[in-house]
């Protein structure tokens, strides 16, 4: 019999065992990192041979358990692709998002020896000392590297690439400064410095027609090619753009190639010469496609006296025969073969029956054919993409294929309103990869209301039998529940429509159903009784104990946004909403442990008392022991909540939630230390949290926040050292520090 270890193979890479010995051989090329990188390479090589002896014993791990740890080499190995052999000034400006990233996978690493109960093993008790000291060692090199001649004058040898790494540095000054820390900052600046020393050159400003190459994202293969380059489909920010990449061999063409494409750009945008070949007559030849009366129209709407052009009724008349003699020319279809099936084409919203786009395509053919597909095909795709944005390996190639710039310009720019919303929710879901939340909000706020048409046909959807059917409208209605439309949405009937949704069979119709619902909720706070009082809670609490993965983590979201209303918070505590959000607290995934502790904190400003009943402060404090960054954030808020109340905090005192709360203020970020802190000054009410905290030495971490330059770390600090400074217990020294520190 085979061994399983021996044939485990990550996808287009290989043998897992090959793909680790590979990976070694990456992080050697990574320049600054390798020390980094050598050591995540020996964390999983301890893992795969922990397997081995597993599988020896036969004990090895489930599948899906098994699985973890291949998404987490392939994580790594996709990393060093990414990143190795990188120029100096590609490894500057990654720095920050390169610490990330590794960060990230050696958490997954530490979840999968957690996982898999290995606990012996040097690299697991003295990974997190070792990779602060890499990460230093890092920075230090690359300083090093950055303010050194001789390594400067190796990377850049010559003005064309001196120039380059200039112009791509003060790109990044200029106009994404906020993505850098200071220290960041500082290195670029000597950067350009050392090159502009060893070059002898003089830089003064960077040339407006400068764009660096990472700025624009575009195919690998032209679609067209002639004697001076290649032509590119691509995108730049949200704009879909087509590139020309020029043959330039040296710098002396590169500047005369620019002055000519500046010269002839400069002739066509030039207002006063479009004028004078409008006077003179001089329009294009009619396109072959159309037909003779739109392009009469199109000629007598540009005449150049704007008394001869038609008036704008008579023009929205033609327009409409255009339409519709248009429309009675397409072939009509009756039923659809695809998960992403359309509304009914009687309604008024869907004239054309969408074709349908196979629900097998890959992703990366779904991006081209919302690029250059026709309206009805970019709908149907950006519908079946909506339900793949679900999956993070997916949103992970829409981010690497230009989507989001894709979706960010439909979300903004096109007309169709279902193209809209459609592109808006893909970006939602992609939140967490490459969308900051305030772009989606300010798309979301650009987005118009939906018509009585729009809505009738979202309901109508909701109403039918057919499966297929209501994947589509539950789907659309879920992308419609922005907050212009949740009033509207609950006054045509939605509502418990949605509820009657969660209860089918089908996963998917489950979860789009309950992501409406939460839209709903959060959108607008008169929707929260609606939802509660048509029989929502029960569903979604059903579905946070009985769902897949997915479906638990939007319920127990839904749960949480319909807690803002305390009366509803009520309710979900008496229909059994506390014990399964403690369960996915305590062992849920990483996401649900997330969402499901940012939900216990909504209900416990109001219902406390429950959540320690069901022994609830465990598990939350178990995430400040052990939990990533954002769980840690999410438990500091549910106890912040929670310590309302004296028996709580005496429960957390005992639990060690001090301890860990502790931790943070000496070495978490900023962020962290001003949650800390706020949740110690509330656990001063209790005569044992006094004891633990002068215990823990919590004096001087408070001194140091004081004399910090955090104002919203201040009044917390100053009431902990109120209470402490009148503690019988504190020794009469550290009294007078106290008294003297709190005056000044």
């Amino acid at each position: 019999m085979s061994s399983v270890m021996n044939v485990l193979a990550i996808p287009e890479a290989g043998k897992l065992v090959d793909v680790l010995s590979r990976t070694k051989h990456l992080a050697a090329d990574m320049n600054e990192a390798k020390d980094a990188c050598t050591r995540l390479h020996l964390r999983l090589k301890d893992v795969f041979d922990e397997l081995v002896k597993m599988e020896r014993n036969n004990s090895l791990p489930e599948n899906d358990e098994l699985d973890k740890f291949v998404a987490t080499v392939t994580k790594y190995l996709r990393f060093l692709e990414q990143h190795r052999g990188k120029k100096l000034v590609g490894r500057l400006l990654n720095h920050v998002k390169m610490i990330r990233e590794l960060d990230s996978i050696n958490q997954d690493v530490d979840m999968v020896f957690k996982l898999y109960s290995i606990a012996n093993s040097p690299t697991v008790k003295e990974w997190k000392k070792q990779w602060e000291e890499a990460l230093r060692t890092q920075k230090e090199a690359i300083a090093s590297v950055a303010a050194n001649n001789e390594t400067v004058l190796r990377e850049f040898p010559d003005k064309r690439s001196q120039l380059d790494a200039v112009f791509t540095v003060k790109f990044e000054m200029e106009y994404h400064a906020e993505r850098h820390d200071k220290e960041v900052t500082r290195l670029m600046r000597s950067l350009v410095s050392t090159i502009l020393r060893v070059s002898k050159m003089t830089v003064d400003k960077l040339p407006r027609w400068f764009l660096p190459r990472d700025e624009l994202k575009f195919e690998p293969e032209p679609f067209a090619r002639g004697s001076f380059g290649h032509v590119h489909r691509g995108g730049w920010k949200s704009e879909v753009v087509v590139v020309k990449q020029c043959f330039v061999t040296d710098l002396a063409a590169d500047d005369a190639a620019i002055q000519k494409l500046e010269a002839e750009m400069n002739l066509c945008l030039d207002e006063d010469n479009v004028h004078k070949r409008i006077q003179n007559g001089e329009i294009p030849d009619k396109p072959k496609r159309m037909p003779d009366e739109a392009w009469e129209l199109i000629v007598s709407m540009t005449n150049y006296t704007p008394k001869r052009r038609p008036v704008l009724e008579c023009v929205l008349e033609k327009l409409k025969k255009f339409a519709a003699k248009e429309l009675s020319m397409r072939p009509k279809k009756e039923k659809f073969d695809t998960s992403a099936k359309a509304i009914k084409s009687e309604d008024p919203v869907l004239t054309t029956p969408v074709q349908t786009f196979a629900s097998s395509s890959a992703t990366v053919d779904l991006l081209k054919t919302i690029v250059s597909g026709t309206e009805d095909e970019r709908n149907e795709a950006l519908l079946v993409l909506v339900q793949r944005c679900t999956d993070s390996e997916q949103r992970d190639i829409v981010v690497g294929r230009n989507g989001v710039e894709v979706l960010t310009g439909l979300a903004r720019n096109d007309r169709n309103y279902f193209t809209q919303l459609h592109a808006l929710e893909c970006l939602k879901w992609c939140a967490t990869a490459d969308v900051s939340a305030s772009t989606v909000s300010e798309l979301e706020g650009h987005i118009r209301g939906a018509s009585e048409q729009e809505l009738t046909s979202v309901v109508k959807g909701l109403k039918v039998t057919s499966d297929d059917e209501n994947l589509v409208a539950v789907v659309r209605c879920a992308c419609m529940a922005i907050a212009d439309n949740c009033e509207k949405l609950q006054r045509v009937g939605v509502i418990p429509l949605l509820i009657k949704l969660m209860q089918t069979e089908s996963e998917s119709i489950k979860l789009w159903a309950a992501e409406a619902v939460r839209y709903l909720a959060a959108g607008n706070e008169k929707c929260r009784p609606a939802i509660a009082m048509n029989g929502g809670i029960e569903p979604l609490v059903t579905l946070t104990t009985t769902g897949t993965p997915l479906p638990k983590c939007v319920a127990a979201l839904a749960l949480g946004n319909l807690a803002r209303s305390k009366v509803v918070s009520e309710a979900v505590v008496r229909k059994g909403g506390i014990p399964p959000l403690i369960e996915l607290v305590h062992c849920g995934t990483d996401s649900q442990k997330l969402v499901a502790a940012q939900t216990i904190g909504v209900i416990a400003s109001s219902n406390s008392a429950e959540i320690l009943r069901h022994n609830g402060i465990p598990p939350l404090v178990g995430l400040l022991r052990e939990g990533t960054n954002e769980l840690e954030e999410s438990a500091a808020f549910a106890l912040e909540a929670l310590s309302e109340n004296k028996d709580a905090v005496d429960v957390m005192t005992r639990e060690g939630a001090i301890k860990q709360l502790m931790a943070l203020l000496r070495e978490g970020s900023d962020k962290m230390k001003t949650i800390a802190v706020r949740v110690l000054a509330k656990l001063t009410i209790g005569g044992e949290s006094r004891v633990e905290m002068m215990r823990e030495q919590i004096i001087p971490p408070l001194i140091a926040l004081l004399r910090g330059v955090n104002a919203e770390q201040k009044a917390p600090t100053v009431d902990i050292l109120g209470v402490l400074a009148t503690y019988d217990s504190i020794p009469p020294e550290m009294r007078i520090r106290l008294t003297a520190t709190l005056q000044f």
